[in-house]
């Protein structure tokens, strides 16, 4: 679900905003003509994918781009990667008005007895 999450929401503001409205404003996206490309998964469809966002990370509202990319690439085990129980969404932030990549974000989603719990890292 996660998975399908982060590519159904970065089609439109108002999804973007479902997932924290006190924070996260806008979106569009990038998808390189992938997003509705049946051949790929939710998750391979975000790896190829780059997000314009404006949300609030702690100093007000601002434009952020992420460039989403394979957790292999982020250094994770293919054997983690490929588990059914986990999910890692990775992608590199950075200002979208100076087109300058300034850090790294990790969410990682994994089944637990009491639910799914997300770690996330930036």
């Amino acid at each position: 679900m996660i998975d399908w999450w982060f590519w159904w929401h970065a089609a439109e503001g108002v999804r973007y905003q479902l997932w924290y409205p006190d924070m996260h404003f806008d979106i569009s996206s990038d998808f390189r003509g992938h997003y509705d490309d049946d051949s790929l998964t939710y998750i391979e469809r975000l790896h190829l994918s780059t997000h314009f966002v404006t949300e609030d990370i702690g100093l007000g509202s601002e434009e952020i781009m992420i460039g989403f990319k394979s957790p292999i690439d982020f250094g994770f085990d293919k054997s983690i990667v490929k588990r059914k129980d986990v999910t890692i969404i990775c992608g590199r932030g950075g200002d979208k008005n100076k087109g300058v990549w300034n850090g790294d974000m990790c969410h990682f989603v994994r089944d637990t007895k009491e639910g799914v719990e997300m770690r996330s890292r930036f």
